[in-house]
């Protein structure tokens, strides 16, 4: 009898260990990937490729990292990108997958100057409801096709900061929201490993963490998303540590090199960026 005990014991204790064994590599990320818009590519800072918020967190776990954020891009390239299989063996070898999509469906819209009028005045106008609809058809389309190619990875999905401030920041915020809402709903439909992200919840409101473009997170802004996510990859066990690693310090652009004087030149960029920088209420 003993020793029919003391079998049934080390069997026991060998099925744990298996257990633990799977669960433990079940926890195991090698492979980064993050798809989107210009959010995700970093497109706030100078060395974008090596100190974006994304690059922080590869380099924090020794983790290979892939970058497919764009900027401008909206929900309908990312589906095409995707669809296309042109991201394919990316999407299948990734561990987890963070994705910024949304506010440019949006801002890119021809009929932009509507739809800030209407969410100026918190209206849900037909062609705003219009745009909403459309975006979560391709949510979901995203998502359900990055589950066939890859059922198992962690998929971070980002709420969409508002960096503006004032009446436009008004207007941008309603819109933001709105993203951030579709972000929550989808992310109740697929619930296996997809985690929501409060960007937004880190960045709105905190004008240090804009870059001088007035739309996108600078540098500290990159640090703080990065902090938000390694946080959350320590409570959930894929990190050994909630710290994060600055490898490579991000470069902030100076008043003299931003975005609307590398567009248009020295005088008409500088008087675009200080017309800018006070509509959007980004004077600091």
């Amino acid at each position: 009898m003993k020793k029919a005990v003391s079998i049934l014991l080390a069997l026991v204790l060998c099925f744990s260990l298996v257990i633990s064994g799977f669960s433990a590599q079940s926890k195991t990320i090698k492979e980064y990937l993050l798809l989107g818009d210009s959010i995700s590519e970093g497109y706030g800072i100078k060395n974008r490729d090596q100190a974006c918020y994304g690059k922080i967190i590869a380099d924090t776990n020794g983790w290979g990292y892939t970058n497919h954020g764009r900027s401008a891009k909206t929900s309908d390239q990312l589906l095409e990108d995707i669809e296309s299989g042109e991201i394919t063996e990316d999407i299948k070898k990734a561990d987890l997958i963070s994705i910024s999509i949304g506010g440019n469906d949006y801002l890119n819209d021809s009929g932009v100057v509507g739809v800030a009028l209407g969410a100026l005045l918190d209206i849900d106008t037909p062609h705003i409801n219009e745009l909403t609809e459309h975006l979560r058809g391709n949510f979901r389309s995203i998502m359900k096709d990055i589950r066939a190619i890859n059922p198992d990875a962690v998929i971070f999905l980002q709420h969409v900061p508002c960096t503006w401030f004032g009446v436009l920041g008004i207007a941008y915020g309603r819109i933001t929201a709105k993203v951030s809402k579709l972000v929550d709903e989808i992310a109740a439909e697929f619930p296996e490993n997809v985690y929501v992200l409060d960007v937004a919840g880190v960045i709105d409101g905190n004008k240090e963490y804009v870059a001088n473009d007035t739309i996108h997170p600078n540098v500290a802004g990159n640090v703080a998303i990065a902090k938000l996510f390694q946080a959350k990859l320590y409570e959930l066990g894929y990190t050994s540590t909630p710290e994060i690693k600055i490898v490579t310090p991000g470069i902030d652009y100076g008043e003299n090199d931003n975005y609307f004087i590398r567009l248009y030149g020295e005088f008409p960029g500088r008087l675009f960026y200080y017309l800018v920088i006070f509509f959007t209420g980004n004077i600091k």
